[in-house]
This record gives structure tokens, sequence and C-alpha cells, in this order.
């Protein structure tokens, strides 16, 4: 989500890489086909999907199991 508050400020990637992970990180592996610069692009993604309704999932509980009021749920 910081990812995204950076780029929706305002911030260049880059800028949002060196608030993250510190401009030693972002001088050393910044270049077009880093991991570093694709993982801030996924971070980037994560948080726009996240903001955009995807927190839902994470709320999601698994199905509870059925148990004696299951029939009772069930009804014509």
């Amino acid at each position: 989500m910081q990812a995204l508050d950076g780029v929706l400020a305002g911030a260049s990637l880059r800028e949002v890489a060196e608030a993250l992970v510190g401009s030693d990180a972002v001088v050393a592996d910044w270049h077009a086909d880093s991991a570093l610069r694709a993982r801030i692009r996924r971070l980037v993604r994560r948080g726009d999907a996240l903001m955009r309704g995807g927190y839902h999932h994470l709320l999601q509980r698994p199905p509870l199991e059925q148990g004696r009021l299951h029939a009772l749920a069930i009804r014509p």
C-alpha cells in the first residue's frame, strides 16, 4: 500500500523504491530489467488491486464444515 500511496502522490517508481528499500539498493540494482524494478511494479499493482476491492478476498474465511445446524438452514 505504501508503494501505491507514493505513486498516487506523484512519486516515480524509483523514488518509491528508494523510500522502501533505501537509496543504496536502488543505486546498485535499478536498471530496465532488474528484479528490484519488477518488484516495485508488482507492489504498486497489488496495492491497486487491493484498493479496488481485492481486500475482500483477504477477509474471506474458509467455508465452515457442515454441522448439526446445516439441516435447519436448508428449507423448502
